[in-house]
């Protein structure tokens, strides 16, 4: 408290500064926080605005897909069936596992948007209102980490930089986009509640069990965050193990959370008939095992503590964590040893070839073309720094006699967490936010830092600036960017990284929907505005539950002609829809004789009959009836 004072009295003489941060952190503001909230909303509705978003599905295959699975269940789907029976090659669809957990914030605005205009009004003005909103969330959250988060200073100022980062990351973050509906916002926002709640600087039991029922929450939304959730979970079990007695009550809140949590989402979203069924990608009874044996076991452990007194008891507190995760890991591995493997590893040749290693948010950081070092630059310069940090902060405490109940804080947490996502990002492009989302409060208090200490020596206030700029993922993109301007890149790019015709649009579509109820044979990447916008089915879609169909998709489009026609009448499939996309250079490539590059070659076999307009944006789509006979 003394320290916040002498930075005040600092101030308060300081009669040349007119920082924007000093005004902002003034004691006279009353409800900053909501003043805060209430400037990112107006930001986030203009920019929604200028950008023509409301209104409309984000454009990522998943947020068209998760639209379907939505008003499916608004129409009647039971809400235990996520199949989407018009994508695949057989009557019963694709039986995709997605949670619905995603669902229900969306359902139920449109409930109560539906008592005032249609259902399908209701359910548009939902999707744009709820990516925004999620936004907000994240945003409290992340201050709410501003105020666990350990740090000397005056708290004030630490907050004002905390709010100017927040909200520029979710600014720039198309998941927080109107339409943006799919997971991957969500589980932004589960995971930074797990984290900051588990930074509790009074290890409150009420905020532990808070971060284990959003750590819960996490892993029944989706698979992706295993490896996170596995890292609060370790860093709740050394937590206790390290403070003993201190966070007895916290390690049971905690372990009572998750296992409760997952257990209840379990029974919510799975059918009964799935209760024994084992599921890799998806929540299933492995996913419940572990958190149960995990969640409760340490909570067990922890209300036993007191047979781990004298002066042995951290030697005995790790010894029983480790004798825990045996068990569980011994549970896993009989129970579901195929689930220690990628799920991805299994799917054929030419899916993992033609698909899987062209979805960009599946592909390693450092495969990215063009401009792949200004990406990874960007992803991994403030990543780093924050860890950079981590060890300087964690050595000056080390060099005033720190201990190791002492050095042991929530930094700790940040850099596990941190190293994860660094390590994730580099395998896969899709964990790259997550990097910033941990990286945010370190960079924040970094630049708190540079501003109190900049006012204690010489009344400056100009040293944060500094920090603040490396702390913009965007500035570390510029050396990147002089890396990336390679000729080939740029040759690459024009010859099938974008796409010349728009194979989704309205005149497309509605070329589509002249044309009778049928399968049709399109680009994976269309399936999403097929399934919404006509009453065709589709054989192929980006999601890896569908990998038959893509198979199929790219077997049809990169065989000989009559090969094609064969596999075409063998699934009674009745329409093949050319499109001047991506895929054509690729495909062609891969066979250069194949239907797709006989085709863009002018080369069209006469079982193809064109039935849309030969000007379909600007001849460059062309949808055929199957002459299967």
């Amino acid at each position: 408290m003394q320290g916040d004072t002498k930075v005040v009295d600092v101030m308060t003489h300081d009669v040349q500064s007119s920082s924007i941060l000093r005004r902002l952190a003034k004691p006279a503001i009353r409800y900053p926080f909501l003043f805060m909230m209430l400037g990112l909303a107006a930001a986030l509705i203009i920019s929604n605005l200028l950008a023509g978003n409301f209104g409309k599905i984000g454009q990522d295959s998943d947020d068209l897909l998760r639209f379907m699975q939505i008003r499916d269940y608004l129409r009647g789907q039971s809400w235990f069936d996520t199949d989407q029976t018009r994508m695949g090659l057989t009557a019963a669809g694709t039986d995709m596992h997605w949670s619905r957990l995603p669902d229900i914030p969306i359902i139920l605005l449109t409930h109560f948007f539906d008592i005032f205009t249609t259902q399908d009004k209701a359910l548009t003005i939902a999707i744009s209102i709820w990516p925004p909103l999620l936004g907000l969330i994240f945003f409290a959250a992340i201050m709410l980490g501003a105020r666990q988060i350990k740090f000397e200073g005056n708290r004030k100022y630490l907050l004002v930089i905390t709010a100017f980062l927040a909200a520029f990351f979710v600014l720039n973050n198309f998941r927080f986009e109107a339409g943006a509906i799919d997971h991957h916002n969500l589980q932004f926002v589960f995971m930074t509640l797990a984290m900051v709640w588990a930074m509790d600087r009074q290890i409150r039991a009420s905020r532990f069990l808070l971060s284990g029922l959003a750590t819960a929450t996490c892993l029944a939304i989706g698979p992706e965050v295993y490896l996170f959730a596995a890292v609060v979970c370790g860093f709740v079990a050394l937590n206790w193990a390290v403070k003993g007695a201190a966070a007895n009550r916290a390690a049971q809140g905690f372990g009572i959370g998750l296992s409760v949590g997952l257990g209840a989402m379990f029974l919510a979203t799975t059918p009964p008939a799935d209760y024994g069924v084992i599921y890799c990608d998806a929540l299933s009874l492995i996913t419940v095992t572990a958190a149960g044996f995990g969640g409760l076991g340490l909570a067990l452990t922890a209300k036993m503590s007191g047979s781990y007194g004298g002066s042995q008891s951290l030697i005995r507190r790790f010894a029983a964590l480790i004798v825990l995760g045996v068990i569980c890991l011994t549970a896993l591995s009989f129970q579901a040893p195929q689930c220690l493997a990628n799920p991805l590893d299994s799917l054929p040749a030419e899916v993992t070839d033609l698909w899987l290693g062209n979805v960009e948010e599946a592909s390693p950081i450092y495969k990215l073309k063009p401009d792949g070092f200004a990406f990874a630059s960007m992803v991994m310069g403030p990543a780093l720094l924050a860890v950079a940090l981590i060890f300087y902060s964690a050595a000056k405490r080390d060099k005033t006699g720190g201990t190791w109940e002492t050095l042991w804080s929530s930094d700790i947490l940040i850099l596990l967490l941190l190293l994860t996502a660094i390590a994730l990002s580099v395998l896969q492009v899709r964990f790259a936010p997550f990097t910033y989302i941990f990286a945010l409060l370190i960079l924040a208090r970094w630049i708190a830092q540079l501003y109190e200490s900049g006012l204690k020596t010489d009344g400056s206030n100009l040293k944060y600036i500094f920090g603040l700029a490396l702390s913009i993922p965007m500035i570390w993109a510029v050396p990147g960017l002089l890396m990336s301007s390679d000729p080939e890149d740029a040759g690459a790019a024009s010859n099938g990284v974008t796409t010349s015709a728009n194979c989704d649009s309205d005149d497309v579509l509605a070329a589509l929907n002249k044309a009778p109820k049928g399968l049709v044979v399109a680009s994976s990447n269309m399936t999403g505005s097929i399934l919404i916008h006509t009453d065709h089915s589709a054989v192929s879609g980006n999601y890896h539950r569908n990998w038959q169909g893509i198979s199929t998709e790219i077997k049809i489009s990169t065989s000989a002609p009559e090969q094609a026609l064969g596999l075409m009448r063998m699934h009674k499939i009745d329409y093949f829809l050319y499109c001047l996309s991506p895929d054509l250079p690729l495909y062609s490539e891969y066979n250069s004789g194949g239907l797709l590059a006989e085709i863009g070659g002018g080369n069209i076999p006469n079982f193809l009959k064109p039935i849309s307009d030969p000007a379909l944006e600007n001849g460059d789509v062309i949808l055929f009836k199957i002459i299967r006979e």
